[in-house]
């Protein structure tokens, strides 16, 4: 891997990005996770090739906010927000509780919360910003899965004369 950006600490606008990408098609049985699966592997790359510090933030339900930790790494969180606020709230309060808010970056399109996160010194990003991220991610993986494959079929050839 390499070396990390700063420690760029993504947060997520969860549904306003799934809809963007188009992974909200129906609200049958299980949507939720189906959205929440598709974001965590699709920001995964990020997470492993950019070192960057991913935060998923969902709308919720119940008392308080539920913090996942899918990877067992407190660097990749979900976190669904309490019925009594909404994701947006949650995001605005990360945002401007951060001691170094300028290495945030936010993926939403909402321009309420683009707007407030700017103020408190965040960057805003497009899901279609976002998208080309992951690809760059996605690529710059493979290449270096290709590197590792032929280096290591050059190292293991027999040198051995028979």
């Amino acid at each position: 891997m390499g070396k990390p950006e700063a420690q760029i600490h993504l947060i997520v606008d969860g549904f306003n990005v799934a809809h963007a990408w188009g992974l909200v098609k129906r609200r049958s049985g299980g949507w939720i996770s189906r959205i929440q699966n598709a974001l965590q592997e699709e920001l995964r790359e990020i997470h492993d090739e950019k070192e960057w510090r991913i935060t998923i933030v969902l709308d919720g339900k119940g008392n308080e906010i539920d913090r996942q930790v899918p990877l067992g790494d407190d660097s990749f969180v979900v976190l669904f927000s309490p019925s009594s606020m909404t994701a947006d709230a949650v995001i605005e309060q990360l945002v401007s509780g951060a001691p170094r808010p300028e290495g945030i970056r936010v993926a939403s399109e909402d321009r309420a919360i683009v707007h407030s996160i700017e103020a408190s010194g965040a960057e805003a990003m497009s899901p279609a910003a976002l998208r080309v991220e992951v690809g760059a991610a996605r690529r710059v993986k493979r290449s270096r899965l290709k590197n590792n494959a032929d280096a290591s079929k050059n190292a293991f050839e027999n040198r051995i004369p028979l």
